[in-house]
């Protein structure tokens, strides 16, 4: 007996028919293997698709962080011009002349250099002083 395999062919009907025609039998078994393999792949497909756009979404989150920081870093330990901006705090700060780089201050909006108080009339660029190096616990 030997009839056309379709999609509605069951697993029951395979074994109905298993011992009365065996190709097919086969036929289905194909037929069935290759459905479930497609189906699979879609899955797996879809899976790795969610997974890839999840890593590009972290990643980029990442990238947009360091970004910011950097940004902040940048504008925190660049050299600020006097025609720009003058200090808003009374505080220590490096200063740069046009030839030197002085640790002063700024106080009664005038720059001074630090051990002898004595003001700095060319300053051109100023900026606050770093932080110190994070000490190694060693831990």
């Amino acid at each position: 007996m030997s009839r056309e395999v379709t999609e509605e062919d069951t697993t029951d009907q395979l074994l109905d028919y298993l011992g009365q025609d065996c190709e097919w039998a086969a036929e289905i078994v194909r037929k069935r293997l290759k459905a479930l393999e497609g189906a699979l792949l879609t899955e797996q497909q879809e899976v790795t698709n969610k997974q890839y756009e999840e890593t590009c979404r972290q990643f980029e989150s990442t990238v947009e962080s360091l970004e910011r920081e950097l940004s902040t870093l940048r504008e925190s330990m660049r050299w600020i011009p006097v025609s720009e901006r003058l200090p808003e705090e009374e505080n220590e700060y490096l200063i740069f002349d046009g030839a030197e780089i002085w640790h002063g201050s700024f106080a009664a909006g005038q720059f001074s250099e630090l051990a002898t108080s004595d003001p700095l009339f060319d300053v051109t660029h100023w900026m606050p002083i770093p932080q110190p190096p994070e000490q190694d616990t060693g831990k």
